[in-house]
Order: C-alpha cells, then sequence, then structure tokens
C-alpha cells in the first residue's frame, strides 16, 4: 500500500525522531516534504527508506558504518526494491535482500544494457546461502551462474537489436540452460577460493576518496583486485564462446 505520511506519522511509526529525519533530509537520504507548512506529507519511500537505515546500520554496520555509504547504495535502489528491502521482517531475510540486490548491482555494473528484471530471474533461482557466499566473496558468481549468455545478450543490446532479435534472446534466456546450475557437482572445491567482495569497487573508491585520502593504497588495491576479478571473468567467458564457435 502506498500512502502518504505527516511528520508526527513518520516519527511515530519509524522511532526516528524528527531531528534526525531533518538530517537525513539535509544529507540527501529522504526528498522529504511535499512542501513548506501545515498540510505537508512525506512520501512512501521516505518511510521505507527510514525503516531501512536502521537495519543497516545495525544489522551491517561493518559494510555500512556511515551515513554516506547508506546513501550511495540506496540511491542505486528502484522505489519497489526499497520497498522489498523495508519489507524484510526478520534479520536473516534482510541482510540476504541486501546481498542480493549488491550482487544484482555488480552484474548490473558489468552488463549495463540488460535489465534488473533478467538478472533477478536469474538470483531467484540462488539459494540464500550461495547470494551471501557470492556477496562476501566466498564463492565467485560465475562458478554458480552460466554468464555466457548474459554477457551475448549484453552485447547484442549494447549494439542495438530489432524487437525481433530482442524478443528472440528475451525467450533464450528464460530457457533452463541459462539458469543457474544447482546440483551438487556444480561446486568444486577450486571454485570455492578467496575473492574480494562482489561491492562495486568504483563505489569505494569515491566514498574513501572523498572522506580520507590517507586510504589511498588500500582503495587503489581493491580497485586493482576488482579489476583483476572482472577480467578473469571476461577470459572465462571469451573461452566459452570460443567453444562454442568451434563445434
Amino acid at each position: 500500500m502506498i500512502r502518504s505520511y505527516t511528520i508526527n506519522e513518520l516519527e511515530e511509526l519509524t522511532a526516528v525522531n524528527k531531528r534526525t529525519i531533518s538530517d537525513y533530509i539535509t544529507k540527501g537520504l529522504l526528498s522529504g516534504p511535499s512542501h513548506r507548512g501545515r498540510g505537508a506529507v512525506y512520501s512512501q519511500r521516505d518511510f521505507n527508506i527510514l525503516r531501512v537505515i536502521p537495519k543497516l546500520r545495525s544489522l551491517l554496520k561493518d559494510e555500512y558504518g556511515s551515513l554516506k555509504l547508506i546513501s550511495i547504495f540506496l540511491a542505486q535502489l528502484s522505489v519497489p526494491d526499497i520497498q522489498t528491502l523495508a519489507a524484510r521482517d526478520t534479520e536473516r531475510s534482510f541482510t540476504v535482500e541486501v546481498r542480493r540486490l549488491r550482487v544484482r548491482l555488480s552484474l548490473m555494473g558489468l552488463m549495463p544494457h540488460v535489465s534488473p528484471e533478467k538478472f533477478d530471474q536469474v538470483l531467484d533461482h540462488l539459494s540464500p546461502e550461495q547470494i551471501c557466499s557470492i556477496d562476501t566473496g566466498r564463492v565467485q558468481i560465475g562458478t554458480v551462474i552460466d554468464l555466457s549468455k548474459l554477457f551475448s545478450l549484453e552485447r547484442e543490446l549494447s549494439g542495438g537489436v530489432s524487437s525481433e532479435q530482442l524478443n528472440r534472446f528475451t525467450t533464450d534466456f528464460e530457457d533452463t540452460d541459462i539458469l543457474p546450475r544447482l546440483s551438487g557437482d556444480f561446486f568444486p572445491e577450486q571454485g570455492l577460493e578467496e575473492t574480494i567482495p562482489v561491492r562495486s569497487a568504483s563505489s569505494a573508491l569515491k566514498v574513501n576518496g572523498q572522506d580520507d585520502n590517507a586510504n589511498g593504497p588500500e582503495v587503489k588495491k581493491l580497485l586493482v583486485l576488482k579489476l583483476e576479478e572482472i577480467a578473469n571473468r571476461l577470459d572465462r567467458v571469451e573461452q566459452m564462446l570460443d567453444s562454442e564457435a568451434g563445434q
């Protein structure tokens, strides 16, 4: 249900006081009231964000220790994304949803022309454990998802396709062979290698570069590792495409 809220309702329903709400508006986390003066109301999005922020700060405080990091994360989400996140009423379901969204954002960064809904179709077939393992860097995403057709779709979309071609690729995407292979033999031991978190290194660079220049070497190291991971993924995709072309 979408509705609007007065400042008093926001304070009562979210347990966030007016002073903090005003601070969030100043920092750009909330859109703010519809207008000044009497009768001003706040949006459903603002209400949902006020429910999400305390959970991020308590359940994922190592990753979202500052309002700036929270702001960057929330700015990448759609209104339905935030609505879904706010509706997660247990610690486990909330944490898994955050990590699922972060994995999707990572995929969107690699394949910006593929719609979020397409990535959702794939990620919905992963277990919560797999989602968390990918986001925390304990499992590489290419070991649990066949990325070759996603990259093919990205290549076609970025070059411009007709509606007929788009429909063909959409149909291919919905075929079972692009969905995650969930059988036990698809998780070889070598696939469980340590890697960096899937969250955006460019976001980390932006945040740390603004907050503390002393963190520069650590940020550069993170960026180098992220670029190496992307290069390895692209190499694997190229090998798969070459193998398909040779058949």
